[in-house]
């Protein structure tokens, strides 16, 4: 059940629907709420909207949740609109 809702979301975020994909994360949170992932794709909507203090929250969330793709962090162009920050800096420091 979850990872259907989880691959809805990722479509729709795909069309460009982020918010619509922010809700889809957010109910798989009401199932797995340590869920790392998830965090890091809510942080990745955020960005998206250009909510840029949500997207780092959401990231560190991810983070200290255990999500560890670094290499994901540092590449994926949904986090695009964070890089240039000192708080995104920060957290990918020394990774």
């Amino acid at each position: 059940f979850v990872p259907a809702i989880n691959n809805l979301a990722l479509i729709t975020a795909a069309n460009k629907e982020y918010d619509k994909a922010l809700t889809i994360f957010s109910d798989v949170l009401n199932y797995y709420p340590d869920d790392a992932e998830t965090h890091y794709n809510i942080a990745c909507m955020y960005s998206r909207l250009n909510r840029v203090d949500e997207s780092i929250e959401w990231l560190k969330k991810a983070i200290d949740k255990g999500y560890s793709n670094w290499e994901s962090i540092k590449s994926d162009s949904d986090l695009e609109n964070i890089r240039d920050t000192d708080a995104y800096k920060e957290l990918v420091k020394g990774h």
